[in-house]
């Protein structure tokens, strides 16, 4: 059984619920081929770039993407509240930072970061399940804690940082 993307691909706009990202309810995303309004589905492929307002995102509930790109040149995104649980990880490109301190994010598949600086706060459900690769221009800052409020170990998880890459 494979699950595919459900949606068109949707990008943050954020006009809506002061920064809320729920699931069927919030029309805080825009269609990205055509810039209607949307809400988010389970599965979807998001884009988080300078478009959004809002960039302090509350995640209600659980979230589950198909992939998250991040485009940010200058806007710095954080988010805070419920779980992100990606189907197949996220990339970063752009020179601006992606700060994430919510409940439990759940990243299976690759967390690529190629530009710009990815902070890893809240606590994580399980560093292992989680490969990472910083490249060049990528910064990666882990600062977690596990649910019971230890500081997480980066070393549990694989880390691959290539030439030019922060760690």
């Amino acid at each position: 059984f494979v699950v595919t993307a459900v949606g068109p691909g949707i990008r943050w706009g954020g006009e809506n619920g002061n920064g809320t990202w729920d699931t069927l309810t919030t029309t805080n995303w825009l269609v990205i081929s055509d810039g209607s309004p949307s809400v988010f589905q389970t599965y979807d492929n998001i884009l988080l770039d300078d478009v959004g307002s809002n960039t302090a995102i509350t995640v209600s509930g659980t979230v589950v993407p198909y992939t998250i790109l991040f485009s940010n040149i200058v806007d710095q995104y954080s988010f805070g509240g419920g779980a992100i649980t990606t189907a197949q990880g996220f990339t970063k490109y752009g020179a601006g930072t992606v700060i994430i301190s919510n409940t439990n994010p759940d990243w299976s598949g690759l967390m690529e970061i190629n530009n710009g600086r990815v902070i890893l706060a809240g606590a994580v459900k399980d560093a292992a399940t989680t490969a990472i690769r910083v490249n060049n221009g990528g910064n990666f800052v882990f600062g977690a804690q596990d649910r019971f409020g230890n500081h997480v170990d980066p070393v549990a998880a694989t880390i691959l940082v290539n030439a030019g890459g922060v760690l």
